[in-house]
């Protein structure tokens, strides 16, 4: 859903979940950079994947939940980042889900040229980090 934010996400995972016949057991969000090229901040985006979190927890009350912290980006300094990442942790604890910290595997050396999007290195790296959280292997 490229440049959905997470109450965009909220609506469509609502509508998702209703719709779907599946009880799928793992669910692997990776969402908010959106938010914070709008101007949200720390508190507002883990927030918004709070939101996201507690829906999925009404809909599929099994469901083993991860939430992968924001990707670095060119526009934002580290520290901004590691400060929404570090609320992202407190929301996933306070909620009882899984943290993922994506800044193990990706740096900010994998941004392509426009400072937000992957390069081919990086989406590799991400891709490995999507698959090993919801398999359980380490990376």
């Amino acid at each position: 859903m490229p440049g959905a934010t997470t109450e965009k996400i909220t609506t469509v995972v609502d509508l998702a979940l209703t719709l779907s016949p599946t009880n799928e057991p793992k669910v692997t969000i990776l969402a908010g950079t959106n938010d914070w090229a709008n101007g949200d901040g720390p508190d507002e985006i883990a927030g918004g994947l709070g939101q996201i979190v507690n829906l999925i927890k009404e809909k599929r009350v099994d469901a083993q939940i991860s939430v992968i912290g924001l990707l670095p980006r060119a526009d934002t300094p580290a520290c901004g980042i590691s400060a929404t990442n570090e609320r992202i942790q407190e929301m996933c604890t306070f909620n009882d889900v899984k943290y993922v910290d994506p800044s193990k595997v990706i740096s900010p050396k994998q941004l392509a040229a426009d400072g937000v999007h992957l390069k081919p290195g990086g989406c590799r790296s991400l891709a490995n980090l999507l698959i090993s959280t919801a398999t359980g292997e380490k990376n």
